[in-house]
């Protein structure tokens, strides 16, 4: 198996075959095109790994929001995602509090409006 990755070592795809021309063929080619190329001898789940001189397991992620760096090899909080959550728990508790005040609330909203 070849897989090609970044230089940043995030393995972008992987090229399964027994044919050994077609492979070396490939390994030729994406190194003329800049990529880097690293070879193994069985299947991995791409998305479970990245290549820092050797091929190396990510992390489990530790919750919802993170996102893994490849520059400095961990987990990080990403503020989009966790935007998306927090925006998301507000929208689901507004709704379920809705019920209480809706129609002193369109009252109290139309007043402030004017």
């Amino acid at each position: 198996m070849i897989l090609i990755y970044d230089n940043l070592g995030k393995i972008l795809s992987s090229v399964d075959s027994q044919d050994v021309v077609f492979l070396q063929e490939l390994k030729e080619k994406e190194q003329k095109a800049g990529n880097n190329v690293f070879e193994i001898d069985y299947y991995i789940d791409i998305n479970d790994y990245y290549i820092d001189n050797n091929l190396i397991k990510i992390p489990s992620k530790p919750n919802n929001y993170s996102e893994f760096d490849y520059t400095s090899k961990t987990w990080v909080a990403s503020e989009d995602v966790l935007k998306t959550i927090i925006t998301n728990e507000r929208f689901i508790k507004l709704q379920e509090s809705d019920w209480t005040d809706t129609v002193t609330a369109q009252t109290r909203l139309t007043n402030w409006q004017q």
